[in-house]
């Protein structure tokens, strides 16, 4: 639930351009890596590996990498630098 409430405000940042925005964008992205790292591994009890979990984990890795590395291009860098 608090994950979802600073993705909310990353996009409000994003769709206001504000410099924060960018900056939430790329940490919950870096945050998403992690943490998807981590599912792909079964670590609970009963939990076990299954192929659609790694792809999808997967998919989500590329998704978070590309979002960062498009934040990170310098027009778009320059749309979000405090004037």
């Amino acid at each position: 639930m608090v994950l979802g409430v600073f993705m909310l405000a990353s996009v409000y940042g994003l769709w206001s351009l504000q410099e924060w925005g960018c900056k939430l964008t790329k940490w919950l992205s870096a945050i998403a890596v992690v943490l998807s790292i981590i599912a792909i591994f079964p670590i609970l009890p009963k939990q076990e590996f299954t192929i659609a979990n790694t792809v999808l984990q997967l998919v989500g890795i590329g998704i978070a990498v590309l979002i960062m590395v498009y934040l990170s291009k310098p027009h778009v860098k320059a749309l979000f630098e405090v004037q």
